[in-house]
């Protein structure tokens, strides 16, 4: 595949972006990438943690190398998604927590369940909730 690869690029900018890079070389080969949205059109596959998708706060690179447009809220993401990438530490350990004790949480409000999420943990690509938000994330995590 590499080999293929090498032979049609131009510039060594071409070459950066594992994913840029495997996309290209399959598409030299002719391998046409498949639907992977929902039938509603809804993403099931991302790049950034559910909190950076649900309150659209997802780097501007991926809005500009998106297909389709990204849906704010929770219309972002497929109720049957199947992976969020760059999925931090504290990312992690709150979307844990919640998954693990759902009916714990159904009463309560944003300030209770922001009293779940650690406040480190979060990194570059990581989305903690706030008290404004915390409920709009476990309801998408709940779907």
């Amino acid at each position: 595949l590499m080999k293929q690869f090498r032979k049609k690029q131009k510039s060594k900018a071409a070459l950066t972006g594992d994913d840029l890079i495997v996309a290209r070389c399959l598409s030299s080969l002719g391998v046409v990438p498949m639907e992977t949205r929902d039938q509603t059109g809804a993403d099931r596959f991302h790049a950034f943690d559910p909190g950076a998708m649900v309150l659209n706060r997802a780097h501007s690179w991926y809005h500009d190398y998106s297909k389709y447009k990204i849906q704010p809220g929770l219309s972002c993401c497929s109720a049957g998604s199947i992976s969020f990438h760059y999925v931090e530490e504290g990312a992690a350990k709150y979307i844990d927590t919640f998954l693990d004790n759902q009916t714990s949480f159904l009463e309560l409000s944003n300030k209770e369940l922001l009293e779940y999420v650690p406040t480190k943990g979060f990194g570059g690509f990581g989305t903690r909730p706030s008290a404004g938000n915390c409920e709009e994330i476990f309801k998408f995590l709940l779907r």
